[in-house]
């Protein structure tokens, strides 16, 4: 099932205070899965599992500008950029994550309002991706 928009942004805008309350991640301040990968032992390390397959990938490619598509709250921007001097962009079409994500990362981001499939983005950004945001794209 496709939804538009702005049904997205209604949804996330009415529950990630309840999903940072109450979901399994909210401590951790992320509302994405947990990812339990090699290696990963305790629920805090499987919720920054993907963001550390990102921190070295930003490595290999050496990233200047990285873009998160669906940003969130900005937990996992913040930490795929952390110790790094890359550039920091995310992207979501709701309002209070957009908020949130500004607070988390202050002046180490540029966040954008707008839905990442039918509107403009940063140019010249070496790494992009989306932690469970595509599930919103109507093509991944």
């Amino acid at each position: 099932m496709k939804f538009a928009s702005a049904d997205v942004t209604r949804y996330y805008n009415a529950n990630t205070k309840s999903f940072l309350a109450r979901g399994q991640g909210g401590s951790h301040g992320a509302i994405h899965r947990a990812v339990w990968g090699a290696g990963v032992r305790s629920r805090r390390e499987a919720f920054h599992f993907v963001h550390r397959l990102l921190r070295r990938e930003m490595t290999i490619v050496r990233a200047s500008k990285v873009l998160d598509l669906g940003c969130g709250t900005g937990v996992s921007l913040a930490a795929v950029v952390e110790g790094s001097d890359a550039v920091a962009y995310g992207v979501t079409n709701s309002s209070v994550h957009a908020r949130l994500a500004r607070e988390r990362l202050g002046e180490r981001a540029t966040i954008y309002e707008r839905d990442f499939c039918s509107e403009s983005l940063p140019r010249g950004i070496d790494i992009a991706f989306g932690i469970e945001s595509f599930v919103h794209a109507p093509d991944p």
